[in-house]
């Protein structure tokens, strides 16, 4: 909105008389991000001044519920960072893309072609628009985006879901060549946490989605010559795979083709636990069908405590 406003001339010629006539000649954006830039800097007087204070002082107790809360008010501030960042860098790679990634949804809404699945449109019931003639705003492709989606709206949102570890982010993007017997591709790839893009180059910066793949569902090996009947360097390649196939991923460089095993080994690792907890937990879910059954009188388990305990460690993984 800012970059929008920016381009009104008014607006604009505002803005230069106001930081011409300020002395610290700093931008609308600069000025907009030191209050957040300066709750660092109150903690660290807040703590500063706590390791200074003797443990008899009357107000030393309300200093360490001071100290608390501005280390959890920084500890927030970090994730909403971390997180809007993450929000912008899935909206710059589907800017990349002729077709509609879904990136904001999760995997089940999505087949292996990237196609939204039906069953995962919203109703037009009660009101909801599909997007024509509602001024909704929508990728370049037509697909329809959320309305609501300024920073603030997508931290509330994220804050309230169910379970903050399964936000999907971002990890990597290359170019990699793809051998299966004889065949070579050049193919680019894009990793998320849960995801792995397979993309073809149309333009410097544009891409067109050929496979998506669920890590969950992805495993590495060694055995190159097993998969490419050419010779190819090992230091250079490993063995992608999925249920339909087998394939040689070879990158430019020793060094990015370490990376690019070692981040997928961790992604995949960690998918393959996340499915597994979430598929037991489910099952145990379906087992008490939200009847209360109790070891002891100091323990008693229900379908709320299960789903409780699964937030907390999803969120360790």
């Amino acid at each position: 909105r800012l970059k929008e406003k920016e381009k009104n001339s008014a607006f604009k010629a505002f803005l230069d008389v106001r930081r011409d006539s300020s002395q610290s000649g700093l931008s609308l954006e600069a000025l907009l991000s030191l209050p957040v830039q300066r709750v660092p800097e109150y903690q660290r007087l807040l703590c500063h001044l706590f390791d200074t204070m003797e443990h008899d002082h009357p107000d030393f107790d309300h200093l360490s519920d001071a100290v608390a809360k501005a280390n959890q008010l920084v500890q927030r501030r970090q994730e909403e960072a971390v997180f809007l960042e993450n929000q912008i860098k899935l909206a710059q790679v589907q800017e990349r893309f002729s077709q509609n990634l879904y990136l904001n949804l999760p995997l089940d809404c999505v087949d292996a072609e990237g196609r939204k699945k039906k069953s995962s449109l919203p109703s037009q019931r009660g009101g909801s628009h599909t997007g024509h003639g509602s001024g909704a705003p929508r990728y370049r492709n037509g697909g329809v985006v959320h309305n609501n989606t300024s920073p603030g709206a997508v931290i509330r949102a994220w804050k309230g879901s169910p379970i903050r570890a399964t936000v999907r982010t971002y990890v990597k993007e290359g170019a990699v060549q793809f051998t299966t017997g004889y065949s070579h591709q050049d193919r680019y790839l894009v990793l998320f946490s849960d995801l792995l893009l397979v993309a073809k180059s149309k333009s410097q910066s544009t891409f067109r989605l050929k496979q998506r793949h669920r890590l969950s569902e992805m495993w590495l090996a060694e055995c190159i010559e097993e998969v490419s009947e050419t010779s190819l360097k090992g230091e250079l390649s490993f063995v992608l795979g999925w249920p339909t196939s087998n394939t040689v991923a070879t990158f430019g460089s020793k060094e990015d083709r370490n990376s690019w095993h070692l981040l997928l080994s961790r992604q995949v690792d960690s998918m393959s636990v996340v499915c597994c907890v979430h598929m037991f937990c489910c099952c145990v879910i379906d087992i008490l069908a939200n009847k209360e059954i109790s070891w002891n009188p100091d323990l008693c388990l229900s379908r709320c405590t299960i789903e409780q305990e699964i937030q907390v460690h999803s969120s360790r993984l």
